[in-house]
């Protein structure tokens, strides 16, 4: 009985390390612009384990920081920019782009930005991006930014430079940009300190629990060893 007991609580206390690493992931990266929080909770199953799961926070808006760089954009409200990276489409809320050695709009990532005419691509010239996303080079439209909402139970997953793929689809949508800013992380670092406080408690209980299973069982082995 007392192994069993054990058991559970090391398991217990697991879950908590990864929980840890998770939240601790998340005030790391506060500061880091277009970052998605992960949300953190324990599930349990049918047969009473317990498992530890992660969600990337997508609907959400966050902090608009102005940059005062023409090809800096930030979404006003919730929504993603749309990207292509390796053949696939991705999404970002982090809305610093580049132009490469072939004139076209990329993401810091390496991914291509994509617009409504396939990947945008910009002549040289005064760029300007108004609130619909529309993009004009020396004051003529060449593209629109596209931006997507994320559905509701979709999954998605990080890829790193604050870029994420959804793996059960988006809708197209019109978002209000601003273009010479960048949205920062939507962490809630206030929220998250207390998350850690909470399961360094919590772990210390566990780390008591199984002290106290280890000397009840030593003393019902002193006690045998008497009789």
């Amino acid at each position: 009985m007392s192994n069993e007991a054990i058991d559970i609580v090391l398991k217990s206390i697991q879950n908590n390390v990864k929980q840890v690493d998770l939240v601790s992931h998340n005030i790391a990266n506060a500061n880091t612009p277009g970052y998605m929080a992960t949300e953190v909770f324990s599930e349990f199953s049918i047969d009473g384990q317990n498992q530890v799961r992660e969600a990337v926070s997508a609907k959400t808006t966050s902090a608009i920081i102005n940059s005062g760089r023409a090809l800096d954009v930030a979404m006003v409200n919730e929504g993603f920019l749309l990207l292509e990276l390796n053949g696939e489409s991705v999404i970002t809320r982090q809305g610093r782009f580049h132009i490469n050695s072939n004139n076209q709009l990329t993401h810091l990532s390496g991914a291509r930005v994509i617009g409504e005419l396939g990947a945008i691509e910009l002549p040289e010239g005064d760029v300007q991006i108004d609130s619909k996303g529309d993009i004009f080079v020396n004051g003529q439209q060449v593209d629109k930014l596209t931006t997507v909402s994320v559905s509701s139970g979709a999954q998605v997953t990080r890829l790193g430079n604050s870029v994420y793929k959804v793996s059960d689809g988006y809708q197209i949508i019109e978002n209000n940009i601003q273009q010479g800013a960048i949205n920062g992380a939507n962490a809630e670092v206030s929220k998250d300190m207390i998350r850690m406080i909470e399961l360094s408690r919590h772990t210390q209980s566990l780390q008591k629990a199984i002290l106290a299973i280890d000397q009840v069982a030593n003393a019902g082995i002193n006690e045998l060893g008497k009789r």
